[in-house]
């Protein structure tokens, strides 16, 4: 539960603060009026302790204030003052208690206490949970009858849970209900970890699965862990209950029954013997596919990724990796080829590729002494090839390499703001997000920080010391390198005249003060979207839709730098249109613009979707295809060729002309290091081969 702490008394704050934090209590300090209330207008406090006679806004206007607005905060009210009238006006007031200083330290814990209680409408002041059972007046906890021993987080993130058991909460709204705002902001990382070792710690006393993540939302108490007790097996008329993925805001999350290893999860589910060919461990952020037999290895890999909170499924044959994708889309698979029938396993492949527009990443693992077609693995949407024998860690530290280009790239905001409480109330709400987040507090370094950060949002206070963030704004606008910026404004000031001045400006759009962090969000992520689709517009080629070398220069970089720690070659071909500039002169450009537009689509359709396909310049276009060597992309490129259509000629005797191109193909990192490198070594290539086979209307490199 979270206390604010209202007083310029520092020394008694300071005790009872130490005193409430060692009983699980989170704990906020204001020593005067106006920073309380600012504290309340970021915060939903349980209960507020407050002076009356406190400076720049007393006690009674304090409370006054919080009842108007319908605060439903407790309040228990401190004074010197001891006579009748006194009372009477504080309670009038809307507080809930009154106390008369000076008062034993005891005694005004006690009162805090008994507020809490009150608040929580409860004779019981025992919260459960199945078989767990939090004692909040002695912060003791048992499952099972067996104790936990528990840090003050780990209690305090279990009573939210248990509090709210029907909510799920953000790794954002945790730091928010569990972090002092006198603390350094900690990040997401803090929540993850801490949510680890609760995990762990009711995992010893036989309740693993009692906190369960939903995919893409945060946390929540299991209800399957209420329902059914550990070690219960599972009837026919439960297990669809049991087993079948939750539905929340339109995300799935799995759950398993707390069965005792991974070896049983889904036959104590299913009420199946042991032995069976398919195996579910436990709900986590992302869900990894195995098929694979090799049960050492599947063990190695469950428990590996099992410490980076990832989820895996294990699938013994490929007709239960089927049912497996069928029944919920993974992020990622991993197959081992050399266990299975190849045509079974292309087979597969294929249909993975159809449980979703976008592509899911496949990792294969090969035997040095099998004979694999790469390419027609790669067209199935395969990523990469790993060799064994090769250890568990370094599967999973590939996976999770091939995962990170499908996510969203972060975008970058700068808040500017010279109210330390209003950066930290922003960078908890927006960093969950995915938002990579700057603060400044001092507006002098202002154009040093832009220069280093270069966001993709700016986010201005009004009223800064020291310069005006409306003029701020203007010379913004009128710097051509930085006039492109988004800019939403804060501001308390809510008049005509204000908001006019602001988008005169040359603001983006405004949030009121006290922020609203859903508004917020809507309005920034709206922002970027819009400032995305512009992007876009300079980025992509008008003509193809492909992206233009700008942006394919981007892209491969992204390509070798994670090329070069999962260790996988990248093959970067250079494709030219054969007699381009004689065909437009011969028949028209509208020819030459078809010809360019089917051999964009023709290279898109066959490649993969994680695959970059460019149009460099004039005739020529660039291909990087990651996880292929020069072979490899020697032969997907000759297949492609041998793919394109004719191209109608109109108002012509001569009715079509086949496209054909000249290709130069380099591989990472044999011919090259860097992106300039690679274009190089396939450029002269390319010029090689029009030399050598100048007659020819098919060649390949």
């Amino acid at each position: 539960m979270r206390i604010l702490l209202v007083d310029d008394d520092k020394s008694l704050m300071t005790l009872l603060r130490a005193k409430l934090v060692s009983q699980q209590y989170v704990v906020d300090v204001a020593s005067d009026g106006k920073e309380g209330w600012e504290l309340t207008e970021a915060l939903n406090y349980d209960l507020i302790v407050l002076e009356v006679m406190l400076p720049k806004l007393d006690g009674i206007s304090f409370c006054r204030r919080l009842r108007e607005k319908n605060s439903q905060s407790l309040v228990l009210l401190l004074t010197a003052k001891e006579t009748l009238n006194d009372k009477i006006m504080g309670l009038d007031a809307g507080a809930d208690d009154y106390l008369i200083k000076p008062m034993p330290m005891p005694e005004l814990v006690a009162r805090i206490k008994a507020l809490l209680r009150r608040r929580i409408a409860t004779v019981s002041s025992v919260l459960e949970w199945g078989a767990l059972r939090l004692n909040v007046d002695n912060c003791k906890v048992t499952y099972e009858n067996q104790p936990l021993n528990l840090t003050a987080k780990e209690y305090a993130l279990l009573e939210l849970f248990l509090r709210n058991p029907q909510q799920i909460f953000s790794q954002g709204a945790i730091l928010t209900q569990l972090w002092s705002f006198e603390v350094d902001p900690p990040g997401g990382e803090t929540v993850r970890a801490h949510i680890k070792r609760l995990r762990q710690k009711l995992k010893t006393v036989g309740a693993e699965d009692l906190v369960e993540t939903v995919y893409g939302l945060g946390y929540r108490l299991n209800h399957i862990v209420k329902e059914f007790k550990p070690g219960r097996r599972v009837n026919s008329g439960e297990q669809q209950d049991f087993l079948n993925v939750q539905n929340t805001q339109g995300e799935e999350h799995l759950v398993n029954a707390g069965c005792e290893d991974t070896t049983q999860v889904l036959s104590c589910a299913l009420g199946m013997e042991q032995g069976t060919d398919f195996l579910l461990k436990k709900s986590a952020l992302t869900r990894i596919l195995m098929i694979d037999r090799n049960q050492a290895f599947i063990d190695r890999f469950v428990t590996e990724a099992g410490t980076k909170d990832i989820q895996t499924a294990i699938a013994l044959t490929l007709s239960a990796a089927q049912e497996s994708i069928q029944r919920v889309r993974p992020d990622g698979v991993i197959i081992d080829l050399s266990q299975f029938d190849q045509t079974e396993g292309l087979k597969l492949l294929e249909d993975l590729g159809q449980v979703s527009r976008s592509s899911i990443p496949v990792l294969v693992l090969t035997d040095p002494y099998q004979s694999l077609d790469r390419v027609a693995i790669a067209r199935r949407k395969g990523r990469g090839f790993l060799q064994k024998p090769i250890a568990a860690e370094r599967v999973l530290a590939a996976m999770i390499q091939e995962l990170k280009p499908l996510n969203p790239n972060e975008s970058k905001i700068m808040v500017v703001d010279d109210d330390r409480m209003v950066l930290r109330l922003l960078h908890v709400t927006l960093e969950p997000w995915g938002l990579q987040v700057t603060t400044l507090d001092n507006p002098l370094n202002f154009w040093e920080q832009l220069e280093a950060v270069k966001p993709d949002l700016l986010i201005l206070d009004v009223n800064l010391p020291e310069i005006d963030g409306i003029e701020l704004c203007q010379t913004l606008r009128n710097d051509s390198q930085w006039a492109w910026l988004p800019i939403l404004f804060l501001t308390g000031q809510q008049d005509f005249e204000s908001i006019q001045k602001i988008f005169a400006a040359g603001a983006d759009d405004y949030v009121s003060k006290p922020i609203i962090a859903p508004e917020l969000m809507t309005r920034i992520l709206n922002r970027l979207e819009r400032t995305r689709l512009l992007r876009r517009q300079v980025e992509v080629d008008a003509l193809t839709n492909l992206p233009n070398r700008s942006r394919a220069n981007q892209d491969l970089n992204k390509f070798l730098q994670i090329a070069k720690h999962s260790q996988q070659p990248v093959c970067l071909a250079v494709l030219a249109i054969d007699h381009l500039v004689h065909i437009n002169r011969q028949h028209g450009y509208r020819v030459g613009d078809q010809m360019l537009r089917q051999l964009a689509l023709t290279l898109q359709q066959e490649l993969r979707h994680a695959d970059i396909v460019a149009r460099w310049e004039g005739a020529e276009f660039v291909v990087g295809i990651y996880g292929a060597t020069r072979q490899d992309g020697s032969k997907w490129l000759l297949e492609i060729l041998n793919l394109l259509p004719p191209v109608p000629i109109p108002a012509s005797n001569q009715t079509s002309v086949q496209i054909t191109f000249s290709a130069g193909v380099a591989q990472y990192p044999d011919d090259g290091t860097t992106v300039q490198a690679l274009y190089q070594a396939a450029e002269a290539i390319l010029e090689q081969t029009k030399l050598e086979e100048h007659h020819q209307s098919k060649k390949l490199c």
